[in-house]
């Protein structure tokens, strides 16, 4: 049978928050408030307590999407 000996302490480790990579469609979505993830999104790229990382060639495709789809 198991006993609890309150002797012993239990230890938390407390993480810093992840990176998160982010692709195009939350940046396409942060930009274009009709889009219906617009606000979620935008409160979640806003509000992330981490690092977020953008890889350059999802930086080209969003200017891309952005010029051809929304205009510049």
């Amino acid at each position: 049978m198991a006993r609890c000996d309150r002797s012993s302490q239990l230890t938390f480790v407390i993480r810093p928050p992840m990176v998160v990579v982010v692709d195009a469609g939350p940046l396409i979505a942060n930009t274009d408030a009709a889009d219906p993830q617009h606000v979620r999104c935008a409160t979640f790229l806003a509000g992330y307590p981490g690092a977020l990382v953008v890889p350059q060639l999802v930086i080209a495709e969003v200017a891309y999407l952005l010029a051809t789809r929304l205009g510049s």
